[in-house]
C-alpha cells in the first residue's frame, strides 16, 4: 500500500504514561492481577516506538475489560466502561495523551467533532501539495451547502482552522453533521487526486491508523461515515469479538432450523410428486384438477429453492463470520471428522484449510504436553459422551501431516453441539494462540530469578558483617548497640529466606529444576530435616512424633525436593501450634502412593481462607495475628514441587482444632528430570 499519510507515533510523556497507568491500577484489588498488569505495562516501555502504539492501545481495553466486567471480587469498586471513561476525562489531563487514543475518552458528540477534524487535516495536507488553498477551501464550502461548515478556513500549510466553526458543528444533528463530514471527505480526496482508486487507498490509511492509534471503536465510527464504497474493507472486522460470538452462534442456529424445514419441504415434494402422477392418469376425467396440482406443485418447488437459497445465503454470512474471528475454529462430526474451519486455525495448526476439512481431527493434529510429548485424546469421547465442555490449558499443537511443522502452544476449548433434542451432533473447538502470553510469563519468571540472584550478594554481606560485629572483631559492644546488631542481623536473614524462596519458586516454574531420583527412606528424610529445625522445636518446647504402622517402603525420590517440601509442611506446623504441644507426623502406603501427613493443633485456617492458602503472598488474617513475620510463599512452593513429581496435595483444618497436610509420593517412585539447577539455593 502507497504511504500517503505520514505515520505519526503516540504521543505518551513517561511521567502521563505512569500517572495514567497507575490511575487505573488503582480500580484492582486482587494482587495477582494487579501484578501482572504492572508486569505487562514495564514490558511495554522495553517495545519499540511502532511496536507500542497498537501494544498500548491493545493494553488499556485489556485493563479497561478486567475493570469494568471481571471478577467482582478482584476489583476495587464495580464501575462501567461509560464511567470509567468520565472519570478519566475528569481527572486525567487528556491533551497529554496521544490525540487519537485521547479521543476514545471524549463525550460521544465531542468525539465525533475532533475525530473528523483530525481526519480532515490529515487529508488536507496532502490536499495542499496538488491544490491551491483556495480551491480546498471552497470545495468544502460547497460540500457544507450553507450548513456550518460555510465559515470553514484552511491555512497556507493545509491545516483547517475548526475553532471558528467548531461551537456551530457541534449544534448541528447527527444527519447534519454525516452529511457535511461525509460530503468533505469525498470532495476533498477527489479534489486532491482528480478520481481514481488513490482515493480508496488513502481513506483506507486513514481508518487503519485510527484503529492503529486508537483501537476498533474508534475505526469503525470512522468506517460507518466514509462515503459508501471509499474503503475496501470488511465491515466484520470492527465488531467486537463478543458480537461475533453472538452473531455466529445466531447463524448456526438459523442454519440448522432451514435444514430442518428443508427436510420437511422435501417430503412435502414427495407427496406432491405422486399426486401429480395420478392426476396424468386421470388428466382427461379431470383436466382441472390436475392444472391445480400442478400449480401447487410448482409452488411447493419454488418455496424449496427459496428456501436453499436462504440457506446458501445464510452459510455465506456464517463463513464470513468464521474467517473475521480471531480465534480458531474447527467443527468436528460424529466420526471427528473436520467439517468447518477458518483461516486461523489454519495459521494456528499449520495446515493448509484443504488438508483439514474433512480430515480426521484424530490423524490431523497433534497436541503436545509441557513435556513435548503428544497427549493421548481420550477426553475427546468425553465431550461426546457427557456433553460437557473441556478446556485444555498448558498444551501445544502442530500439524501430523507436516514434517516441518511448528508446534504452537494453545488454549483449547471442546464444547458439544447437541440438537434441541439434546443429542450430540458434534464438537465445535476454540483455538487461541498463547505464545505471547507465554512469552510474558518467561520475561516475569526470568525477572524474578534474576532481581533474587542480585539481592542476595548484598543481604548475604549485611548478615555476615552484622554476625562479624556481634561476635566482637571490632571490639566490644554495649548492651543496646548488640540489640540493634541483633535486630538488624534477625531482619537481613528473613530477607535471604525470602528471597531464597523466590528464586526457589522461579526456578520450579522455568521449569530448570532437576530430578535425581535416588532409593530413599522417607522416614530417615524426615529425621534429618528435624535435626535443622531442632532450634525452633527446642524454643516452644514442642515434640514430634513419627507414625508409620507399616515398615516405610524404599522408593526413589529425590531427597532435596522431597526435604523442601517436609521442611516447609514442619516448620509451619511449628510455627502456628501453641507451646509444649505435640506434631503428629504418619507416612503409610495407600493406593499405590505413600501417603505423608503433617497434623498440629495450632490456630487451624478460617473457613474463608481455604481456597486461597496456596496462592503466593497469601496469608490468613489469623496467621497474620499470630506470627506477624511470614512471606506466604512456602506452601506455593510445596504446591508446585509435589504436583510436579505427579503427587497430590491437600488438607483438613478447623479453626482454633489445628491443620493437617497430606501429599503423596508415587510407589512406583519419581521420573528423573533434566536441569540446569537443583531446588537448593
Amino acid at each position: 500500500m502507497f504511504n500517503f499519510l505520514k505515520s505519526q507515533a503516540i504521543r505518551l510523556p513517561s511521567a502521563d504514561f505512569a500517572t495514567f497507568a497507575d490511575f487505573l491500577f488503582g480500580f484492582i484489588k486482587d494482587l495477582d492481577v494487579l501484578n501482572y498488569f504492572k508486569e505487562k505495562f514495564l514490558y511495554l516501555q522495553t517495545l519499540s516506538a511502532a511496536e507500542q502504539q497498537r501494544a498500548f492501545v491493545s493494553f488499556y481495553f485489556e485493563l479497561e475489560k478486567t475493570i469494568t466486567e471481571g471478577d467482582p471480587e478482584k476489583i476495587l469498586r464495580n464501575i462501567s466502561r461509560e464511567a470509567l471513561r468520565r472519570e478519566i476525562r475528569e481527572k486525567i489531563k487528556l491533551e497529554a495523551l496521544d490525540e487519537v487514543f485521547g479521543l476514545i475518552f471524549e463525550e460521544r458528540k465531542e468525539q465525533d467533532l475532533r475525530l473528523f477534524e483530525f481526519c480532515m487535516n490529515r487529508l488536507a495536507e496532502v490536499a495542499i501539495k496538488v491544490a491551491s488553498r483556495e480551491e480546498i477551501q471552497k470545495t468544502l464550502a460547497a460540500a457544507a451547502k450553507g450548513t456550518a461548515g460555510k465559515n470553514i478556513a484552511v491555512g497556507p500549510d493545509g491545516v483547517i482552522n475548526f475553532d471558528k466553526i467548531h461551537a456551530e458543528l457541534a449544534q448541528a444533528s447527527d444527519t447534519q453533521l454525516l452529511a457535511i463530514f461525509s460530503g468533505w471527505f469525498k470532495l476533498l480526496l477527489v479534489r486532491a487526486f482528480i478520481g481514481g482508486k488513490i482515493e480508496q487507498l488513502m481513506a483506507q490509511e486513514l481508518v487503519d491508523e485510527i484503529e492503529r492509534r486508537g483501537g476498533f471503536e474508534l475505526a469503525s465510527r470512522l468506517f460507518g461515515v466514509l462515503p459508501q464504497g471509499l474503503v475496501q474493507g470488511d465491515p466484520w472486522r470492527f465488531q467486537s469479538r463478543e458480537d461475533l460470538h453472538l452473531m455466529l452462534a445466531k447463524s448456526l442456529a438459523e442454519i440448522e432450523q432451514l435444514k430442518t424445514d428443508l427436510k420437511a419441504r422435501s417430503v412435502d415434494t414427495d407427496h406432491l410428486k405422486t399426486a401429480m402422477l395420478n392426476l396424468v392418469e386421470d388428466a382427461q376425467a379431470a383436466e382441472g384438477e390436475a392444472e391445480k396440482r400442478a400449480g401447487e406443485l410448482k409452488s411447493a418447488i419454488e418455496q424449496v429453492a427459496a428456501f436453499a437459497n436462504i440457506a446458501d445465503h445464510q452459510r455465506n454470512t456464517y463463513m464470513l463470520l468464521l474467517s473475521s474471528i480471531g480465534e480458531g475454529v474447527l467443527v468436528l462430526d460424529m466420526a471427528k471428522k473436520i467439517t468447518i474451519t477458518n483461516k486461523a486455525a489454519e495459521l494456528i495448526i499449520g495446515c493448509p484449510i484443504a488438508d483439514l476439512v474433512d480430515s480426521n481431527f484424530v490423524d490431523t493434529v497433534k497436541i503436545l504436553g509441557p513435556d513435548g510429548k503428544v497427549v493421548g485424546l481420550e477426553f475427546i469421547e468425553k465431550v461426546y459422551r457427557d456433553k460437557q465442555v473441556f478446556s485444555v490449558n498448558n498444551m501445544s499443537i502442530v500439524c501430523a501431516k507436516r514434517l516441518d511443522a511448528i508446534s504452537v502452544p494453545v488454549v483449547m476449548v471442546f464444547s458439544p453441539i447437541v440438537d434441541k433434542h439434546g443429542e450430540p451432533q458434534g464438537i465445535i473447538i476454540t483455538l487461541r494462540d498463547v505464545r505471547e502470553e507465554r512469552a510474558l510469563e518467561e520475561a516475569r519468571i526470568s525477572f524474578i530469578s534474576i532481581a533474587s540472584h542480585q539481592l542476595r550478594t548484598p543481604l548475604t554481606s549485611m548478615r555476615w558483617f552484622a554476625e562479624m560485629l556481634m561476635d566482637g572483631d571490632v571490639g566490644a559492644l554495649t548492651e543496646d548497640q548488640r540489640h540493634y546488631l541483633e535486630r538488624i542481623y534477625q531482619g537481613t536473614d528473613r530477607m535471604i529466606s525470602l528471597v531464597n524462596l523466590l528464586l526457589q519458586i522461579a526456578r520450579v516454574e522455568a521449569g530448570r529444576v532437576k530430578i535425581t531420583p535416588t532409593p530413599s527412606d522417607l522416614k530417615v528424610v524426615t529425621s534429618g530435616v528435624l535435626i535443622t529445625l531442632k532450634a525452633i522445636l527446642d524454643a516452644k518446647a514442642q515434640k514430634v512424633e513419627i507414625v508409620t504402622p507399616e515398615p516405610v517402603p524404599i522408593i526413589t525420590m529425590d531427597q532435596d525436593v522431597v526435604w523442601q517440601v517436609i521442611q516447609n509442611l514442619l516448620s509451619n506446623a511449628s510455627r502456628y501450634a501453641p507451646e509444649r504441644s505435640t506434631i503428629t507426623v504418619r507416612i503409610i502406603s495407600k493406593d499405590g502412593n505413600l501417603v505423608y501427613s503433617v497434623e498440629d493443633k495450632g490456630i487451624g485456617i478460617p473457613e474463608s481462607a481455604k481456597g486461597r492458602i496456596f496462592e503466593k503472598f497469601f496469608r490468613a488474617e489469623n496467621a497474620l495475628k499470630a506470627v506477624p513475620e511470614g512471606s506466604g510463599l512456602g506452601l506455593s512452593l510445596v504446591k508446585l514441587l509435589v504436583e510436579g513429581w505427579g503427587g497430590k496435595i491437600w488438607f483438613d483444618s478447623k479453626e482454633g482444632k489445628g491443620t493437617t497436610f497430606y501429599f503423596t509420593i508415587p510407589l512406583a517412585g519419581m521420573n528423573a528430570k533434566e536441569g540446569e539447577v537443583g531446588i537448593m539455593v
